[in-house]
This record gives structure tokens, C-alpha cells and sequence, in this order.
């Protein structure tokens, strides 16, 4: 299995870099690599990419190899770096391993690069276990609460760690190369010199205090109990001797204060276990005692460690026990055993301590069951945060998709209208245009749900009284459900209002109703839910959608089949569904989805299988009141006379547009981009009376030229057609300039009423 690696090459020639990725790769690697040619670019890739090994070239134009060495050496001096060059003399290899190179390659021969750097990765590593070994050691001694003094064999202090400065009040510095007499009482430093010539003169090799009481004595004069340990070590062959010395004025008040830590412990609300090496709990405190579950401290003292501990096993605890009396404290996570035989997760700390002549562990457990669900909310978020990103996604790629098949299916569909008026009315080829009719509107209709779930279809927001948009729909939804499904409506009252188009709300009740009977087959209830609610931060962070704040919520429920995670995780995803091959299109609740998003909203889903689905919708609540609906708009096919500049860069669609505005007797000049459409216009000595022009194309967009065309022609009128909207009118003010849009794909007699709408707009 290859072994990953992040390499970082200082190189100016790209196929050199695949030469030695080549290598590595050859060499068991997976690589991951980066190459840099220049100083600004190699620092930043320092601390972004953070490479592993840096793969150097010994001369590049504006950023020498020895430049490189040296910004390493200053920033990482740790990372090992492989210097590859074409050539390399003895002398400059020698200047360039003391610049802080780990090895250097030839070019001409790159195979010693994997095993070049093979081995500086082990050096690495071997530095970097060596450099935390004497960290570590260093600082157990220097954060160590007891003394540590070495003393060489003839009675000097060679070092003074940082507690024993706290303990005798000398500064290292102050006492290191005396001799160690200076920290005792008078007197008791020439009884200690006699034991140490005595024990050198003795011939002996090895020492070892523990636990001896004696006493010390500070700068300013104090005397003081002291618990040393001694143990001898040689260093090059002559004896050194390391003292641990432990204040013992600090136990004696402990004792004294015994009582006080005693109620402070039974009182804390983490549990404190005292074990003994056979098993058994020596001392619980009554934290311990409440959290798991028992009434009186007896009956956890009559219990054994791994009776609690779902991690500890019997067979297994005098190794336990053993790994901790020599390997300091530990701390891990466990499941500890209540009463009842429920667990609850708990963090925990042990320590091996001795009180007296026993030995314990001291087990100090905090119970994290908070944590935890704290700890699922927050996966649970981030789960909520990648599903939305994976259909932020798919509805990119869903729109423009969507905007490609509009410019088709304007096609087919105008053509076929010009068709079946050219053609009479008993012609057999009529028949066959219906089809192609009917078959491009269901296509549109695809479309147009992709557009919703993308968030690029054309909306016509006002204000809403969901309420009414409910009412208004429910007598359809019943006849759309059957008869064996039983329609609940449960309306707030005075609820508030909602920004949002009425038609798409209309649709997305249709859909949710169909999405619940396929899940009610032997029928079931279906309930309509409206209210007002206040979204707090911790319901936004927690389900990862919208903002807080004052929010209408539609809910729609139904008691069928309900579904499970997996089937959640997908369900808005356009085109998955769980029906039949054949039955469906997928798109249903992927519409949806889109178009509560666009109307500012979001939506969330919950369901358990069998136990039926709820769809919650919100949408930010406005406070102004609901708007009247908009008057029906006569649908009639005008004619007109004025002259029109049709810009499209798709070459059918505009063909069938001329047709059609030419049929209809205007006067057509075309234009397949932007740039060409200027030039036409500027060429065009009459009267120009609108801009008929596609938003999306390549080089300039509808937008610019439109912008470009009424600083010219401040007079002319401008009908934007598009298969979706991004709000760019709007941002841009355009709209206030009189600018309408017409929705792909259209009908013949839609392109004619919008037409006359531009025309005739003040």
C-alpha cells in the first residue's frame, strides 16, 4: 500500500517535477506534490500546503537553491529537504549540505531520489522522536512539583530545576557548581560530604533513597521537612547522583485539613474512586455514590472496578493496575454501570498514588453525557451543512442543463406553431404537430422544475396569507389524493405574511400531497399545519439553514411508510426516488426543495420508517399585509408594425423568432451577439423601437448590451428573454428603466403579448 506524502519542489521546469514525483511514486509513495518557482510562492506553500519533504533545485532563474536553504532554515528548520540538481560540484555539495541541505541528487541519476528521500524521512522522524524525547524530559523536570538535583561525585550541584528554585529560594544560577551543604542545616552538610567520600572509597556502583525524611534548609535560613529520594547514574563513567525532594510541610497541613478536603470531595460533582490492587473500591465519594444510581456508600464500596467499568475486565485489571503504577497518570473515556445496569459516558482521569504503605488508584470520573449530545448535534449539523452543499451542486448543473433544453424546446415549439397555421386544418400532418405540441410542453415542464430546484426559475413573488393559498388549493389536493386519504387543516390564526409567488407555493402543496398518497397506498391522513414561530440560534446552528428570526412555518404530514436516514439524505436530490422504474420523474420534492429556497426559505424533513413523514417549510415572515391577486391579463395575439432588434446566439431559435415577429408585421433586425447587434443598430439610419435580446451569451451579455444600447437610444423599449433568473435586472436597476423579462420557452402568442407589453410600457 502505497504511503501518502506532501511534497513541496523548488523547481522552475514542470517536467522535471514529474520526473521526481515519477521517482517517489516508483519509490511506494503517494504523492501528493507542489512546485514553486519563486521565493513569494515557496513561503506561502510553507505554511499552506505544510509539506512533509521539500524537493529543492540547486539554481533557478531569480531564486537560488542556497535562497531556499536559507528561508528554510529560518521557518522550518526541521523539514528535510532533498536538494536535485543537474550538476554539483564537491565544493558547492559540501556549502550546500552545511546550508541546511539532508542530501542532493543528480538529475542524471534520479533513481537514488526515493531512496534519497526514503531516508531523510527516517532521519526526520528520528530527529523529530529524539527532540520530543528531550523536550519531554525536560519538561517532566522543569513542571515537576518535587525537586530534581544532580550532583556530580564531589558534592556540586550540576543542575536546579525550577521547583526546587521554589522550594530553597536560590536561583539556579545562584547555586549551581556549589556544593549541596548549602541547602542543609549547619552541620549536616559535613555528615553528608563524610557519606559521599565514604561511599566512593567503598567502591560500590549503585545508591538508591527513597522516601527518607531529612531536612533542608532555604536561602533566607527556614528549616524545613523534606521526603528525598537518591539514585546514582554515570555519565561518561563518573558517578552522578539525582535527588527527588518532596516538601513535606505541605502534607503535614493537608493532614491537618483532611476533614475539609474530605467534605469538599464528597461534594464535588465529579466522582472521586479510590481501587485497591486487588480490585476493590477503597473510598467512593457521594458524587459517586449519586450518579450511579445507588442510595448509601456501602453498596458501592461492596462493588469491584470492572463491576462499574464497561472498559476494565477482570482477567485484564492486574495488568492494569500495573502499567499505571509505573506509567504516571492516564486519562481515557469509559462507560461506567449504573444500578439499574444503565451506562452513562464518563471522562476520566487515574493516578496512581500511595498513602502511607498503600498503593491506589485514583480514579476521578466526570460524567460527559452532555458533551456527547452536544457532540451529535454538532455532527449532525455538519451532516445538514454537506447535504445542502452537495445540492447547491447538483442544482448548478441542474439549471444549466435547464437553460440549454428552453433554447431547444423554443424551437420545436415555435416552429410548430408556425406550422400548424401554414398548414390546413384537415391536413394529416396536423395531427402529428398536436404531438410534437404536446410533447415539447411536457418537456417544458421538466424544465421548468429543474429551474425551480436550481433557484433559476422566474419568479412572481407578493405578499401571501398562507392560509389562503391552503384553503384555495384544498378542494384540488382532496380530488388529487382520493378519496381514502382524509385532508386535515390546522391554520393558525392572524398568521403572519410570506414573500413568495402564489403559483409556485400552489405547486409545492401539489407535490408534497402526491409525494404523501404514494406513501399512504391503503390510504391515511394528510394534515395542512400553519404558524408563527421564532427561530432561536441554537435551532438555526443545530439544523444549519437560515437565519434567526420571525418565520411562517407550513407543515404537511401524512401516516404513511416514512422513510429511513439514507432515504432522507437523497430525498431532494432531482431525480432520485424510491418509486417503480418508470413511475415518476424524480423532480417532485426536488422542485420543492428549489423553490422554498428561492423564496427565501428553507425546509426539513422527519420521518422514521413506518411512522409517517412531516415536511416543515419556513419562510421569513413580512410585516405588511397580504396583496390582492393580480387581474387576469387578456390573452389575446396582437399585431404591431414598430421595428424590433432581435439579438440570439442560438441560430434556430432566433430563425423562429424573426418568423414569427415578421408574421405578425413588425419589422426584424438580427443579431447573433452582442457586438454584432451594436454594429446593426448604428448601421440602422430609422427608427428603432425595441431590443429584443437573449440575457445569457457568449461575450457580451443581454445585460451590457442593453446598458450600452439606451446610452445610445435613450428612447428604445427592451424585452429580455431568459430560461432563468440570477436577479441581475434587478441589481443592476434596470427594471426601473423599463426592462421586462420573458420566460424560456414560449409560445408564439406569449412572444407576441410580451412584444406589445415592451412596446406600450411608459
Amino acid at each position: 500500500m502505497a504511503t501518502p506524502l506532501r511534497v513541496l519542489m523548488a523547481e522552475d521546469v514542470a517536467s522535471d517535477a514529474e520526473l521526481n514525483a515519477h521517482e517517489l511514486r516508483r519509490a511506494g509513495f503517494e504523492v501528493d506534490w507542489l512546485r514553486v518557482d519563486n521565493e513569494p510562492d515557496f513561503v506561502a506553500a510553507l505554511e499552506r500546503f505544510r509539506p512533509e519533504v521539500v524537493l529543492c533545485d540547486h539554481t533557478m532563474p531569480g531564486f537560488a537553491g542556497s535562497r531556499a536553504l536559507r528561508v528554510l532554515r529560518a521557518r522550518a528548520p526541521e523539514l528535510p529537504v532533498v536538494v536535485v540538481t543537474g550538476s554539483l560540484d564537491e565544493d558547492t555539495a559540501v556549502e550546500t549540505m552545511k546550508g541546511g541541505a539532508w542530501d542532493y541528487v543528480l538529475k542524471d541519476r534520479r533513481a537514488r531520489l526515493g531512496p534519497a528521500v526514503v531516508r531523510v524521512l527516517q532521519e526526520a522522524r528520528q530527529a523529530h522522536q529524539h527532540r520530543l524525547a528531550e523536550a519531554r524530559l525536560r519538561a517532566i523536570v522543569d513542571t515537576a512539583l518535587d525537586g530534581v538535583i544532580t550532583i556530580d561525585q564531589a558534592g556540586l550541584i550540576e543542575t536546579f530545576n525550577p521547583a526546587a528554585e521554589r522550594l530553597f529560594g536560590y536561583a539556579a544560577t545562584e547555586v549551581v557548581g556549589r556544593s549541596v551543604s548549602a541547602l542543609m542545616p549547619p552541620g549536616a552538610g559535613a555528615v553528608h560530604d563524610d557519606h559521599v567520600r565514604e561511599y566512593l572509597a567503598s567502591g560500590r556502583r549503585s545508591v538508591a533513597w527513597s522516601g527518607r525524611e531529612v531536612t533542608g534548609r532555604t536561602r533566607d535560613g527556614r528549616e524545613f521537612p523534606l521526603q528525598l529520594s537518591l539514585t546514582e547514574f554515570r555519565l561518561g563513567g563518573a558517578p552522578t547522583f539525582a535527588a527527588v525532594v518532596h516538601d513535606l510541610t505541605e502534607e503535614k497541613r493537608l493532614r491537618r485539613s483532611l476533614e475539609m478536603t474530605q467534605f469538599a470531595i464528597d461534594n464535588s460533582d465529579d466522582m472521586v474512586l479510590f481501587v485497591t490492587e486487588a480490585g476493590s473500591l477503597a473510598y467512593a465519594n457521594q458524587s459517586a455514590v449519586r450518579h450511579c444510581g445507588y442510595l448509601r456508600r456501602e453498596q458501592v464500596l461492596a462493588l469491584s472496578v470492572w463491576d462499574l467499568s464497561t472498559r476494565i475486565e477482570k482477567e485484564g485489571w492486574p495488568a492494569e493496575w500495573t502499567a499505571l503504577r509505573f506509567g504516571g497518570s492516564r486519562r481515557f473515556e469509559d462507560e461506567v454501570r449504573r444500578a439499574d445496569g444503565s451506562t452513562f459516558p464518563a471522562d476520566v482521569v487515574v493516578t496512581h498514588v500511595r498513602l502511607g504503605v498503600t498503593e491506589f488508584q485514583c480514579s476521578i470520573l466526570r460524567d460527559i453525557s452532555e458533551r456527547r449530545r452536544a457532540e451529535q448535534r454538532q455532527a449532525q449539523s455538519d451532516e445538514m451543512l454537506r447535504q445542502s452543499q452537495k445540492l447547491e451542486a447538483i442544482g448548478r448543473l441542474a439549471g444549466g442543463v435547464a437553460h440549454d433544453l428552453n433554447n431547444l424546446l423554443g424551437v420545436i415549439t415555435g416552429f410548430g406553431e408556425l406550422a400548424t397555421r401554414q398548414l390546413p386544418r384537415d391536413h394529416p400532418a396536423q395531427a402529428r404537430l398536436e404531438q410534437i405540441g404536446k410533447a415539447a410542453a411536457g418537456a417544458a415542464e421538466l424544465t421548468r422544475q429543474m429551474l425551480a430546484f436550481s433557484r433559476k426559475q422566474v419568479l412572481h413573488p407578493r405578499r401571501l396569507d398562507l392560509n389562503q393559498v391552503v384553503e384555495s388549493t384544498r378542494r384540488m389536493l382532496s380530488q388529487m389524493v382520493g378519496e381514502d386519504v382524509v385532508l386535515i387543516a390546522r391554520l393558525a390564526p392572524e398568521l403572519g405574511t410570506v414573500m413568495a409567488d402564489p403559483t409556485q407555493i400552489a405547486q409545492v402543496l401539489m407535490n408534497l400531497s402526491v409525494n404523501a398518497r404514494d406513501a399512504m397506498p391503503d390510504g391515511g391522513t394528510l394534515t395542512f399545519e400553519t404558524a408563527n414561530v421564532e427561530l432561536d440560534e441554537e435551532y438555526v446552528h443545530g439544523h444549519a439553514v437560515g437565519r434567526p428570526g420571525p418565520y411562517v412555518m407550513l407543515a404537511v404530514t401524512d401516516t404513511g411508510i416514512g422513510m429511513d436516514r439514507e432515504t432522507q439524505s437523497h430525498v431532494f436530490e432531482p431525480f432520485f426516488t424510491t418509486k417503480p422504474e418508470g413511475v415518476g420523474t424524480g423532480l417532485g420534492l426536488a422542485t420543492v426543495y428549489g423553490i422554498v429556497k428561492q423564496s427565501g426559505g428553507f425546509i426539513w424533513v422527519y420521518s422514521e420508517p413506518q411512522h409517517g413523514a412531516t415536511f416543515k417549510i419556513y419562510l421569513p415572515r413580512v410585516d405588511q399585509p397580504a396583496e390582492p391577486p393580480s387581474p387576469v391579463v387578456d390573452a389575446a395575439t396582437p399585431r404591431g408594425h414598430e421595428t424590433i432588434l432581435l439579438v440570439e446566439d442560438q441560430d434556430a431559435l432566433r430563425e423562429m423568432i424573426l418568423e414569427v415577429l415578421v408574421e405578425h408585421g413588425y419589422t426584424l433586425l438580427a443579431a447573433a451577439n452582442g457586438a454584432e447587434a451594436l454594429e446593426v443598430a448604428r448601421r440602422h439610419a430609422g427608427p428603432l423601437h425595441l431590443l429584443l435580446t437573449d440575457v445569457v451569451m457568449p461575450g457580451m451579455s443581454g445585460r451590457e448590451l442593453t446598458e450600452r444600447l439606451l446610452a445610445e437610444r435613450p428612447g428604445l423599449r427592451v424585452l429580455h428573454m431568459s430560461g432563468y433568473t440570477n436577479g441581475s435586472i434587478e441589481a443592476r436597476g434596470l427594471s426601473a428603466r423599463g426592462v421586462l423579462r420573458l420566460e424560456k420557452p414560449f409560445a408564439s402568442s406569449t412572444l407576441m403579448q410580451a412584444v406589445r407589453r415592451a412596446l406600450e410600457a411608459s
